[in-house]
């Protein structure tokens, strides 16, 4: 009875596990026809040209578990299916959303100043595209569709602060092109910060700036992984809008709505008026279910935010940047994601309301970012991108656009690449900078890798985050300056010498695990200011700029640098006194100096050991009744012209002239 018994279970065990394998086997080869159908309608849709819409994910199919459907997702062809978008139709008579390229020329002048000529190099101007001051139109010359010119009035720059340089088009198209900020200030030798923190939710890891409340302040929106009670699940994951009240400091005003958002964190987000209504938009990448996404959210103009769209489906995705691609009069995006394990940048086009369509992709590296400019100045946008993992397919860092939303490769390849673009050695020319490097722009296209460049701009770059960098002109020489996120609580500024070649970097500590930085003059005072997230710190750190240090040289070197002694005197004492924010200061931090040879034989920098006498120790200045003293031998430095600066934390805060004869 027994022994019948077991047969008769394990038969039933049998017949059961031999159903289960059929419907696993069923499920499997129903999984495999759905991605190869799919896989046989993007190949020909491709083939055809173009690419297929990238839309909203296909319907789940009736029966299958959420883990089931979950795979289905994860690894079909990422929901590329025939039917596409309601895309307009390319009107080619309409203006494209103008783009304009850093710097300006110049960027800043002295309060005071007269009318100059305002020069704004960019891409897609046409005849009738504008310049901009505050939203006030200037009358403006058409030079080229890459270069317009502008007078701007005394009466717009008698007192400090900082306007807003905008470049606009006329419909059919056109639009509002992405803003530059001119300061209004006096140029400074050196940076100075006062320091304040936000407390702000559980891991903020991107911020960007920009006036959503159309109030005329800089305003803050800031990612944190943040658990949000009002959205499913309880995600985790916030974006915070920090209203400014214009003297540096913010008010937590509303979070974005939750969207389409079901589960894990979000990552970056990016700005622009993709609506154009003339509300800044935010565009969000989530983490849904292990894909990632990216979220729409259009600004109503009082600093809140309504949901709009999402889309995606990714292993990874990098920064979302903006441009108009297709050249149809609204902003479309590029995107590097990880698809399947392999690099690829994504062209999503915008139907004018904000709503997306894939149309075009190109393949790179893993662990991909972008910038867009005119690299071959040809009226066009292009992009260039920076990978550092692996790469499966032909990989290219410049990509020349067609003014149809598709790219294809620069003939010549840069051997560096980089994470930022903008003018670094004033020629009028995009170029790259990045993983170290300095690469200069040649104008058509074509790069050439000149030599060193501010490193950590990689340094803590994640897949998915924002770009750890940003460009400015920190100190108002109107020269590009370089912030990047340092590797030790710290964020670097590499102030440019206009050349393409950078300052040793000022370290200025922040909080903890910085992630991202952006820039803005928080306080209206033309001095430009910095936010950064701290991953750790839970914080986010607000840098106000203040006018830092100023050292002025004493007696007996005159300050006009008229003062002439004899070589043979022996010790020449080097004095300088010091202000800080305009305030005289007998606080003196460590100060060294370096001496320069402007007439005589030879000229330049003269080696330290040349002046240097038992009296002092090398380059350090003796601090004595709150002043600076240094005693120079000036019996070896011989007949001549000299220069004698001095340096705070590397950045040179004053200078004596004077001559031996």
């Amino acid at each position: 009875m027994f022994s019948i018994l077991l047969a008769s279970t394990s038969a039933e065990v049998r017949s059961r596990n031999s159903q289960i394998l059929s419907m696993r086997c069923l499920w499997a080869l129903a999984l495999i026809l759905i991605i190869a159908c799919l896989a046989v309608t993007v190949h020909a849709q491709d083939a055809a040209g173009g690419g297929v819409p990238f839309v909203k994910p296909f319907t789940r199919p009736l029966g299958i578990t959420d883990e089931q459907w979950y795979e289905l997702q994860r690894y079909a062809p990422r929901n590329r299916v025939a039917a596409p978008k309601n895309l307009r139709t390319l009107d080619t008579t309409a203006s494209p959303v103008p783009f304009v390229s850093f710097p300006l020329v110049p960027g800043s002048v002295p309060p005071g100043s007269g009318d100059f000529l305002l020069t704004v190099n960019g891409s897609q101007f046409v005849e009738a595209s504008t310049i901009n001051w505050n939203s006030a139109a200037l009358a403006t010359t058409f030079v080229s569709s890459t270069r317009l010119t502008a007078t701007v009035p005394a009466a717009n720059v008698a007192s400090a602060g900082t306007a807003i340089v905008t470049v606009s088009s006329p419909a059919p198209g056109g639009g509002v092109s992405n803003i530059l900020r001119f300061t209004v200030t006096t140029p400074s030798m050196s940076l100075s910060f006062g320091r304040s923190t936000i407390d702000l939710g559980v891991s903020p890891n991107s911020v960007v700036t920009a006036d959503f409340n159309n109030d005329g302040k800089l305003d803050l929106a800031v990612v944190t992984n943040e658990i949000d009670p009002n959205c499913f699940q309880s995600a985790p994951g916030m974006v915070s809008i920090l209203l400014g009240n214009g003297d540096g400091t913010f008010s937590l005003a509303s979070n974005l709505p939750c969207g389409a958002r079901r589960a894990s964190e979000l990552f970056a987000t990016t700005v622009g008026d993709f609506n154009g209504d003339g509300n800044q938009d935010l565009i969000v990448i989530i983490n849904s279910f292990g894909l990632i996404e990216f979220e729409v959210f259009l600004g109503n103009g009082d600093g809140t935010f309504t949901y709009s769209t999402n889309d995606g489906g990714w292993d990874g995705m990098g920064p979302v940047i903006t441009g108009d691609f297709d050249r149809d009069g609204a902003l479309d995006i590029a995107t590097p994601v990880d698809f399947l394990g392999a690099g690829v940048i994504e062209i999503w086009l915008n139907d004018g309301n904000g709503d997306f369509a894939f149309k075009s992709s190109m393949t790179t590296g893993t662990f991909s970012s972008i910038v867009n400019e005119d690299f071959n100045r040809d009226g066009i946008l292009d992009l260039a991108n920076s990978w550092t993992g692996s790469c499966d397919w032909e990989c290219y860092t410049v990509y020349l656009g067609n003014g149809d939303g598709t790219f294809v490769p620069a003939s010549s390849q840069p051997t560096s690449s980089g994470l930022l673009t903008g003018d670094f050695d004033g020629d009028g020319i995009p170029d790259l900078i990045g993983e170290g490097r300095f690469v200069k722009g040649n104008g058509d296209g074509t790069f050439t890798d000149i030599g060193p460049g501010p490193d950590f701009l990689t340094a803590g770059y994640r897949f998915r985050g924002p770009i750890p960098g940003a460009i400015a002109d920190l100190n108002g020489d109107n020269k590009p300056d370089v912030v990047a996120i340092g590797p030790s609580n710290n964020i670097l500024l590499y102030l440019g010498n206009g050349d393409g070649t950078f300052k040793p970097p000022i370290s200025v500590a922040v909080g903890q695990s910085p992630d991202s930085v952006e820039v803005g003059d928080f306080n209206a005072d033309g001095k430009l200011d910095l936010a950064v997230t701290n991953f750790e710190g839970n914080t986010v750190t607000i840098l106000l700029q203040t006018e830092g240090y100023v050292a002025s040289v004493r007696p007996p070197i005159k300050s006009d640098g008229s003062s002439v002694f004899r070589a043979n005197r022996g010790a020449l004492p080097v004095k300088f006194t010091l202000k800080q924010n305009n305030a005289a200061t007998c606080q003196l931090p460590p100060a060294t100096i370096s001496v320069r040879r402007t007439a005589g034989q030879p000229l330049g920098l003269v080696p330290e050991d040349v002046y240097t006498m038992a009296s002092d120790n090398g380059t350090n200045f003796r601090i004595d009744s709150c002043q600076y003293i240094y005693n120079l031998a000036a019996s070896a430095l011989g007949v001549g012209k000299y220069r004698v600066d001095i340096s705070i934390n590397g950045i040179m805060v004053g200078h004596a002239v004077f001559a031996l004869e």
